[in-house]
């Protein structure tokens, strides 16, 4: 009976650690920091702006192709847990005046993007052959290969021509409802980089051009999520090369805190808002 305990306390304590590191596969671009710099060079902000728009997404449903001769839509979600997440989602960005709606919904039967391999073709083609122009594209799929743990990723500003229409967010079925990814991706979407980014002093003397390049968010070591109990707090030891403590912002949705997160700051906001009026304002 005891063994049966200590086995039952395992599970328990393993699947709550797996719910805390849901990763995302979200790639920032070469010279980011640059970029960022120069779009915010000639601007000072103090108070945040309001866009006041109300911005379209997109919905595109992959289902797997479970007969060649007539093919069965199987969707492991309802379209309103869809619906419910963008009302989750809008209340994250409410501080800025922005706001999103889905326009259309769509339903792709094909296996291979249902259970889309990163390493593949078919990672490109999805959005290529999907995307509709001047909307946030929203794919759901079933699975990433070969990295089943990632919840969700987004297409960043290109420093290149961050103008581009061919921006795209990739989320997984099972983490619509969770409140946390779908915000998270459409941070990086608007530009904003995860918390753990490197190289970042707790004393926060480089945050201009270390870590995430916000100077209200904590430097944060946890690449993994796992150093945090189950009140909230931060339970890792580890320091930077000053030797000071890292206190990172384990509620901040662009962490890997699991559950804990819950908010963005003042200066995320301001850079979403930089981001949206130098690089994603032909969305409708």
């Amino acid at each position: 009976m005891k063994n049966i305990k200590i086995i039952i306390a395992f599970l328990l304590i393993s699947t709550n650690l797996m719910a805390q590191i849901e990763k995302c596969g979200t790639i920032v671009p070469k010279n980011y920091a640059n970029f960022i710099s120069a779009l915010q060079s000639d601007k000072s902000y103090t108070n945040l702006d309001c866009i006041n728009k109300i911005l379209s997404i997109s919905v595109h449903l992959t289902s797997p192709d479970t007969s060649r001769m007539s093919p069965n839509i199987s969707i492991p979600t309802s379209i309103q847990s869809i619906y419910d997440a963008i009302d989750t989602l809008n209340t994250f960005f409410k501080p800025i005046c922005l706001s999103f709606r889905i326009c259309s919904v769509d339903t792709i039967v094909n296996t291979d993007y249902y259970e889309l391999n990163d390493l593949s073709d078919y990672h490109n083609l999805l959005t290529t052959n999907n995307n509709i122009s001047s909307t946030i594209n929203m794919y759901f799929v079933n699975l990433f290969i070969p990295t089943p743990n990632k919840g969700g990723e987004a297409t960043m500003p290109n420093p290149d021509n961050c103008n581009e229409n061919d921006g795209h967010i990739y989320i997984k079925y099972e983490s619509i409802g969770n409140g946390r990814t779908i915000p998270h991706e459409m941070g990086h979407y608007f530009g904003l980089l995860h918390t753990f980014a490197d190289g970042e002093l707790v004393n926060g003397s480089n945050c201009t051009t270390a870590g995430d390049l916000i100077c209200d968010t904590n430097a944060d070591p946890d690449t993994s999520g796992s150093m945090v109990d189950s009140d909230c707090h931060f339970t890792g030891t580890q320091k930077d090369i000053n030797g000071d403590y890292y206190i990172p912002p384990v509620s901040n949705i662009m962490s890997y805190y699991g559950s804990c997160v819950c908010r963005f700051t003042h200066e995320q906001y301001q850079r979403m808002v930089l981001v949206y009026n130098s690089c994603r304002k032909y969305l409708k």
